[in-house]
């Protein structure tokens, strides 16, 4: 059996005293022997340093006088004759510098009270740091978690200047109630959780193609019902879309979810109203088939009101080209009449900031006879420099190169088939898939017969 390592009572005696002059100095000089440490921390330095000499007092109590005036346990006991309530903290007390390795302890992920975001909302406010923040008030919390709070009381703070200078509209939250907390008032936690939704509307809105469907918004977020929609249900949603037609279409669903009229409340997610709106839009369209030349400058107008009158109602859909400025709508579409003042103008590029912007919903106001995905759809379809109809021989080609090197990758294989738009190269792709498909099927269905 091996030999427990001991130590003497003089280099144990000679430990204890030069912890404790360490500990008187760090009492009077402070940051001096600990640099850099909160106030915070030098408290917990200082409790690990006492849990540790205590630990080394109990260990051997015949020469070392105890530091604590509890009385010890029974003989028999395992523990130690001090109680130490806290988790002590690693720290070296041996050599020229104390280096203490701290280890705080978090408490599990709880959602945060009101007075914890409106004291948070305060800080941000103050223009207080989020490192500062988080290691002078929130140190039970992770780091990443106080960041994420944070930018949501940033978002916040510009919804409260916002109402400040315009006033609060219908049917948006006070932020200057939920930060104050007045009975009644809107949590500030559901304050944020309404920005985030915004939030994931504005940036599917924003994404590379408009048929993306917007995500499912968060349960936590949305008290929407599940179901078909009753016709009473989309008379409210027609009549709530006309009430907030002024807003921006992220604003516009998000004010329509949860919106009331005549006590009538809509309790259908922002997404599910959105998807529910281009339904009816299709199935009321008053017109089908080819465009008449005054729809055609219908369009033009409600979208040239959009860009400011700044560029030409054309699209630049060559992906990896220079942009063609110095073109007009005429060289493309010979047969397409275009707006006066037009010619001349900058051509906005294929998934530019300006473009995916723009309100199908207000166009398709002024279009009248058209629904917003009819005018969307029209739009790029016609008015782009890409070339039209069937792919040629070469186009095919560069198309399948294009498929293999980059496989989905749209607007990378437009590139390099260079003279088509990243949604023309989608339909081909999907069209050559269903064409493997069907021939697929017209074999197997032969092979049976043969069987």
């Amino acid at each position: 059996m091996a030999t427990p390592f001991r130590i003497s009572n003089s280099a144990r005696l000679s430990l204890v005293t030069d912890a404790l002059s360490r500990l008187r100095l760090h009492q009077y000089t402070g940051p001096a022997i600990v640099p850099r440490l909160y106030s915070f921390q030098q408290r917990t330095f200082t409790q690990s340093l006492l849990c540790s000499l205590k630990n080394l007092a109990a260990s051997e109590p015949t020469t070392v006088p105890s530091l604590d005036a509890s009385p010890s346990k029974p003989a028999g006991s395992k523990k130690s004759s001090f109680e130490i309530t806290q988790k002590p903290l690693h720290a070296h007390t041996l050599g020229t510098k104390v280096k203490p390795r701290f280890t705080p302890r978090l408490r599990p992920s709880l959602r945060w009270t009101d007075e914890e975001d409106r004291e948070l909302f305060r800080l941000v406010m103050a223009g207080t740091s989020t490192y500062d923040i988080y290691s002078n008030h929130f140190r039970d919390r992770t780091l990443s978690a106080v960041s994420r709070r944070i930018f949501s009381a940033r978002l916040a703070g510009r919804a409260l200047e916002q109402q400040a200078r315009e006033g609060v509209r219908p049917g948006e939250l006070d932020v200057a109630k939920s930060v104050a907390g007045e009975e009644g008032a809107t949590p500030l936690r559901t304050v944020y959780s309404r920005q985030r939704e915004s939030q994931l509307v504005e940036q599917q809105e924003s994404g590379m193609s408009d048929d993306v469907i917007l995500r499912r918004v968060s349960n936590a977020t949305s008290a929407a019902q599940r179901g078909a929609w009753t016709r009473d249900e989309d008379e409210l949603l027609r009549e709530l879309v006309r009430k907030y037609i002024h807003l921006p279409e992220p604003a516009l669903w998000t004010s329509v979810s949860g919106g009331s009229v005549n006590a009538s409340v809509l309790l259908r997610g922002a997404t599910t109203c959105r998807q529910r709106w281009r339904v009816l839009q299709l199935a009321s369209s008053a017109e089908h088939g080819p465009w008449t030349r005054e729809e055609e400058l219908r369009l033009q107008e409600a979208i040239s009101e959009q860009l400011e009158g700044k560029y030409q109602v054309v699209v630049d859909v060559l992906i990896g080209k220079p942009s063609a400025t110095e073109h007009n709508l005429s060289q493309w579409r010979s047969d397409l009449q275009q707006l006066p003042g037009q010619a001349g103008l900058p051509i906005l590029k294929f998934g530019s900031r300006r473009l995916r912007m723009l309100s199908w919903i207000a166009v398709e106001r002024i279009v009248k006879s058209r629904s917003d995905i009819e005018c969307r759809n029209h739009f790029y379809e016609v008015y782009h420099n890409g070339n039209r109809g069937l792919f040629s021989r070469e186009e095919r080609k560069r198309l399948k190169e294009g498929l293999e090197m980059f496989e989905k990758d749209y607007w990378k294989i437009a590139e390099h088939v260079g003279t088509r738009s990243p949604i023309q190269v989608m339909k081909a792709i999907r069209g050559r898939e269903r064409y493997k498909e069907r021939k697929l099927n017209v074999s197997k269905e032969s092979s049976d017969n043969k069987k």
